[in-house]
């Protein structure tokens, strides 16, 4: 069963999505309750855009800040900060984006 978020994003780059026959690899036909994307007029790129965007999003805003890492106080900013975690979510956030030629 595919995953509900995936068919959303699939709809958005220009699939369609239906229910009924599908071939399978012995020749026989089988109803498949479950909706199937019919992606002929599917943006592929956009598609994987989003699925990217996706990712991202997941990797900037849920990041609690595992237990034992350090957090400072910032005189200059007056705002506590956290010295490696959030550093490195940044990080692996910008390899990401420029892995996959992604612009702001």
């Amino acid at each position: 069963m595919m995953n509900e978020r995936i068919k959303e994003l699939a709809v958005e780059a220009g699939a369609y999505l239906r229910e009924g026959y599908a071939e399978q690899p012995n020749g026989d036909s089988v109803w498949m309750p479950d909706v199937r994307i019919d992606h002929c007029d599917m943006d592929l790129k956009k598609f994987a855009e989003l699925i990217v965007q996706e990712c991202l999003s997941i990797v900037d805003s849920n990041n609690p800040r595992p237990p034992g890492t350090t957090i400072m106080y910032s005189l200059a900013k007056d705002e506590y900060f956290d010295t490696g975690w959030q550093v490195a979510v940044e990080t692996k956030s910008n390899q990401i984006k420029q892995h996959f030629g992604v612009e702001e």
